[in-house]
Formats: structure tokens, sequence, C-alpha cells
């Protein structure tokens, strides 16, 4: 059993939610699950069903963040992705570039950094046995404490990244490959920040998010290191 500690405290108040969050990772490291998909996409709403099923997964947040990103590659053949976002398709390009995947499609899965096309012959996700260093998060009244411990052997510069996860999105599709369907979302990245190199500790603020209708939301974190795309650790949570 891995070293986890998730301790959640909600403040509420007549006019407004204060959010205090606390994760903790164990010295192994938390796999970063991210999707490619897109709204535009005939064959992504499989995909985007079986990440969803992860909500139930007992690995989820100790084991595994998952993370799903709409391109915006497919905005001109029929239908425009209302989540989709270039940055997103940037980043899966610099995975193309870096050589951690072979191409740039739809769906598509990236796991700690490195292309996963097991879900297309139904293949467990893989784990990782490495130990790269704990990752210690304090969310308060909308700020950022973190810091990163690496193990010995693990060098950085250290870069934070920080996403809005939301959660039972519904579109109604009226155009496109998915012309007539209803599509739900989950573990969909609303927004994203990052924090520059660091000797290991940081303080940012939660990137806003423009979709109030969104009502159930997480939080994924992740280190990397500086000019590299590839997760070292991970954390998440639901956010109260």
């Amino acid at each position: 059993m891995r070293a986890w500690v998730v301790m959640i405290t909600t403040l509420w108040a007549m006019s407004a939610q204060a959010e205090q969050l606390t994760l903790t990772s164990g010295p192994q490291q938390t796999s970063l699950l991210e999707l490619y998909a897109s709204e535009g996409c005939s064959s992504c709403p499989p995909a985007e069903k079986w990440l969803s099923r992860l909500k139930q997964d007992p690995r989820l947040w100790h084991e595994l963040v998952p993370v799903a990103y709409a391109v915006d590659y497919w905005n001109n053949l029929g239908w425009r992705d209302p989540y989709s976002d270039q940055r997103w398709s940037a980043r899966q390009w610099a995975y193309k570039t870096a050589g951690a995947v072979t191409s740039v499609y739809t769906p598509a899965f990236v796991i700690d950094g490195q292309e996963w096309r097991g879900w297309f012959k139904r293949r467990q996700l893989p784990t990782s046995a490495a130990k790269p260093g704990i990752l210690q998060i304090d969310v308060n009244h909308g700020a950022i404490d973190a810091r990163f411990t690496p193990a010995p052997g693990h060098a950085g510069p250290w870069v934070l990244h920080a996403a809005i996860l939301g959660f039972d999105i519904k579109t109604d599709i009226d155009a496109g490959e998915n012309a007539g369907r209803t599509l739900t979302h989950d573990f969909l990245v609303l927004n994203q920040t990052h924090s520059k190199p660091s000797n290991g500790q940081w303080h940012l603020l939660l990137p806003p998010v423009e979709q109030p209708k969104v009502k159930k939301r997480g939080l994924a974190i992740w280190v990397t290191r500086a000019a590299d795309l590839t997760p070292v650790q991970a954390a998440g949570s639901w956010l109260p």
C-alpha cells in the first residue's frame, strides 16, 4: 500500500466557499495519464467513456492522475469544440517534436510522457516502479504552495504544472461526425498554468476558469524538469 495522504477540509460561508486542500504523494511515482480528443472526432467518445470509468477506479489520485485535453485541429471539420484550446494541440505537437509520440491524432493517450496505444488493444495501464521523490501541496483560498523533495539522483531544475479539471460536462452536438449525440466529458482540462523553474518550492494561484456551469471540479498537479514535458511526479484530488 502506497504512503498517500489526502486531507480535505471545506469551510462554508454565507456568500463564498473557502477551500483548503492538502496533498502529499508517496515516494513512488504517481502516473499522469493524458488523453487528447475532440468533440468533432467520432472515434473519441469511446476513449472518453473509458476515461470516465476511472472516476470509480481505486487507483485514482494516489496511483493515477488522468487529464483530458480538447484539441482544436478538428474545429474546421464541421463542429467547433467549445472546450478546445490551441495550447493543448501545441502540447501534443511538442510531444511529437520530442519523439515521445509517433504522430498527432485523436484519440491519443500519453502516460508519464510516452505514447500509450494499449487502450486500442484493451490492455491494462502500465504502472511505474520509479521513486522520484515526494510532492507536497497546500491549496488555501485559491493559492497553491508546493514543495518537491526529489530522491537522490533526481536533479532539477523543476517546473510545477497545475490544471483545473471539469467533470460531468455534457454537450449536445449539432454537426460534424458526432451530430445528434450528447457527449459527456470527465477529467477535462478547463485551464492550466505553470510556475518557472525553482529549487523545489512554489507559490502560485489556481488558474482561473471561465465555465461557471461546471460544478464538479478536480485538481491535477505535476512536476517536470525544465524544458521537458515528461511528468516526474504527480498528485491530484477532487476540489471541494
